[in-house]
């Protein structure tokens, strides 16, 4: 995905380390589009990473001129593995890439060893000719085989079968409507974002009186601002309790966890803690937003 093959190179839009709509695991960003840039950033991956961004989602996406080299695939790799799911843009041109077919293979490897979740977009290309790697797929490869060994072009076949193989989205199913297109891509992102919790809480004997108060406190049904501090022992189970309960009432949340002392009095802390949650944040106005922050 070098800018010098026509793919897209990588730079992240976003460095948050937190999720607009839930967090708390190890990754980075909600979102990791795969694009042939030359073919898509100004269409259809363009308008669909802009999307993306206005429900606040984290989006680590490719910008062409700003890498070159191989020296791009280890922080491809890295954003990949830091990614809640992986969209694939497959085009007619895709398969060229060589940078965009090895970071195919490394979202495979990651759905099946992080069990991440791809979802394919098959635009203006049939998905069986990304799964059997005919029409224009076929001519790509003609193209790589005296260039590359033939384990890395199986590596590449097998991946495509995979992805290829997947539900997903068409842009003929909308008729050529690209708008469309992206609106249900959209709400797709959002409805598998917003389904995800923190993961269970151990030990969660007596929790259930600590958490039926602070839920009083914050009177989900009010549009006032309120700000509710929890101390003592157990505090983390009792913050991720209450965020798991709630959160889909919410428009937006945002769940900041190890947030240290140590980390806000350090040099730029404070302004870090603020860029996170202003990077998590939409741009358009909330009724309802939940942040939790957890300092252990």
């Amino acid at each position: 995905m070098a800018a010098h093959d026509g793919a897209s190179s990588s730079s992240s839009s976003s460095s948050s380390t937190t999720s607009p709509i839930s967090s708390g695991s190890s990754t980075n960003y909600d979102m990791f589009l795969s694009f042939r840039g030359a073919e898509t950033s100004n269409n259809i991956t363009g308008f669909l990473h802009k999307a993306l961004k206005r429900e606040g989602i984290v989006v680590f996406i490719d910008s062409e001129g700003l890498w070159g080299g191989d020296e791009i695939q280890p922080a491809l790799f890295k954003a990949i593995q830091q990614s809640k799911i992986s969209i694939i843009v497959f085009s007619k041109g895709y398969a060229d890439s060589k940078w965009c077919l090895r970071e195919l293979v490394k979202i495979v490897e990651c759905h099946i060893s992080n069990h991440q979740k791809i979802l394919p977009i098959f635009f203006d290309v049939e998905p069986r000719d990304v799964r059997n790697q005919t029409a224009s797929f076929e001519g790509s490869f003609q193209k790589h085989k005296d260039k590359f060994d033939d384990a890395e072009i199986e590596d590449w076949k097998s991946a495509l079968s995979v992805v290829g193989g997947k539900k997903g989205y068409e842009l003929e199913q909308v008729n050529g409507n690209q708008s469309e297109l992206v609106k249900l891509v959209v709400d797709w992102a959002v409805s598998e974002l917003s389904s995800n919790c923190l993961g269970d809480v151990r030990n969660p004997i007596g929790l259930d009186d600590r958490v039926a108060d602070l839920s009083c406190l914050l009177k989900g049904g009010s549009n006032d601002v309120r700000l509710v501090g929890i101390c003592g022992i157990g505090k983390t189970s009792i913050a991720i309790t209450l965020y798991n309960r709630i959160f889909k009432e919410f428009e937006m949340s945002c769940f900041l966890a190890n947030v240290r002392s140590e980390e806000a009095s350090g040099p730029n802390g404070i302004v870090s803690l603020q860029q996170n949650l202003f990077i998590v944040s939409p741009k358009r106005k909330l009724n309802h937003a939940l942040f939790i922050g957890d300092n252990n």
